[in-house]
């Protein structure tokens, strides 16, 4: 008997691929991948030579082929076939990689939304630097935060995100000029941060400067008052508003009190 002729038995062919054995029973079940002959005393045997097809069996399957899809392959063998399933694949994987990177990003922020949440002093007021950052912005709402409202947010989460887990880095706009006529309610629409390769008509670059930056801490009913203490700083400093107000909340998914919530408000000023 010659190397290519030696037999194993399913345990010993599993053992040698480094799977259980069931794996072997199940694809011979189903007709993917059967021994190669039964001996006398009706064990099932495999050959060397079957180490090859195997491994390309289970090779397929760590690229998340179906069954369907390898005994497909796997019965009509050719090298154009191959080739489409290297070029399906790559893509696939390109892909993938590109979801989580994007996922990284998004955890990212969410850990320095945290970050500022922890560290911050929440009561004072003052002047940082902003890098410029991109945004989807949602359909026109009308600031009372009712049932209309809350249909375009949600409408413009799905749409402007992929990932509903890692929805975190989003919030409301209102215009720097209603802030300064004290119209504190008059809210333009909400925003969704996104990367900057994202191709979408809707894109809108929140400019990099210097922004007075400041705290609501609790319930949304306080941001008002958190406008005027705005107002009176900019007035002490010298400085005015412009373009948006950009309201982001920084810690909704790690408390159970809305007493605790805290929103972070952004305004452009010169």
């Amino acid at each position: 008997m010659t190397n290519h002729e030696i037999r194993f038995t399913t345990g010993q062919f599993a053992q040698l691929h480094h799977i259980n054995k069931r794996t072997l029973h199940y694809y011979d079940s189903i007709g993917l991948f059967s021994p190669a002959c039964i001996g006398e005393n009706g064990y099932r045997y495999y050959t060397y030579l079957q180490s090859a097809a195997l491994e390309m069996i289970l090779a397929m399957r760590e690229l998340n082929m179906s069954i369907e899809e390898i005994d497909r392959y796997m019965k009509h063998r050719s090298e154009k076939d191959l080739h489409t399933i290297i070029s399906d694949k790559t893509a696939d994987i390109d892909n993938s990689i590109r979801q989580l990177k994007e996922i990284r990003r998004l955890l990212a922020a969410k850990e320095e939304q945290l970050r500022i949440s922890e560290q911050a002093d929440l009561d004072v007021i003052d002047i940082v630097d902003s890098p410029t950052e991109y945004l989807i912005r949602s359909k026109s709402i009308t600031g009372a935060y009712d049932y209309d409202d809350f249909t375009v947010f949600m409408e413009h989460a799905h749409v402007s995100q992929d990932h509903r887990f890692f929805n975190i880095s989003y919030g409301s706009m209102i215009s720097a000029s209603k802030i300064s006529a004290l119209n504190f309610e008059d809210y333009d629409c909400f925003f969704t941060k996104v990367s900057k390769s994202l191709h979408s008509p809707d894109l809108f670059v929140k400019p990099g400067g210097r922004y007075i930056r400041a705290f609501c801490v609790g319930d949304w009913d306080r941001i008002p008052d958190t406008y005027q203490r705005i107002l009176q700083f900019a007035m002490t400093q010298g400085v005015s508003l412009t373009g948006y107000a950009y309201e982001e909340g920084l810690n909704e998914m790690a408390i159970s009190d809305v007493n605790e919530y805290v929103t972070q408000i952004m305004i452009l000023c010169e």
